[in-house]
């Protein structure tokens, strides 16, 4: 009867325990990893002048980090995968460690290939390797790392 008694209590505690968290995750599919941004052109399929395509996205949940490889400056954004459209939105500069400052512009996210400070992009390609973004100026060619 003491054994029954202590089982049940430990399933009881275990159980309020298990049941007072939620883990939540992500749909993004293919789009969660770490990728390198190869080359970015306008849409006429010539390579976009003032846009440096040597920059990391690093994508998880529902947060993307890009980091500049030459300058180590990087972004964080907020986003939202609906169907075959990415919208990013609210874009911080990493300042030093653990302090971010929110944008007040698009300056710096010019060279990235963002061009407003919520910026739509059409996924045009998306597989385990590839990635093809659209925004209404520029075409974004990554590759998986």
């Amino acid at each position: 009867m003491k054994n029954f008694f202590y089982s049940s209590l430990l399933f009881l505690a275990g159980s309020i325990c298990c049941g007072s968290c939620s883990l939540e995750t992500s749909d993004n599919g293919n789009l969660d990893g770490f990728w390198y941004a190869e080359r970015i052109d306008s849409l006429s399929g010539v390579k976009a002048e003032g846009i440096y395509d040597d920059a990391y996205w690093k994508i998880q949940y529902r947060l993307l980090s890009i980091r500049r490889s030459t300058t180590l400056e990087e972004y964080f954004f907020r986003f939202e995968k609906k169907g075959d459209s990415l919208i990013l939105s609210q874009p911080h500069k990493s300042i030093t460690q653990g302090i971010d400052s929110l944008l007040p512009d698009n300056q710096e996210l010019l060279p990235l290939g963002i061009q407003s400070l919520e910026e739509r992009f059409y996924i045009v390609k998306l597989s385990g390797n590839r990635m093809i973004l659209k925004s209404p100026t520029l075409n974004l060619h990554f590759r998986k790392l």
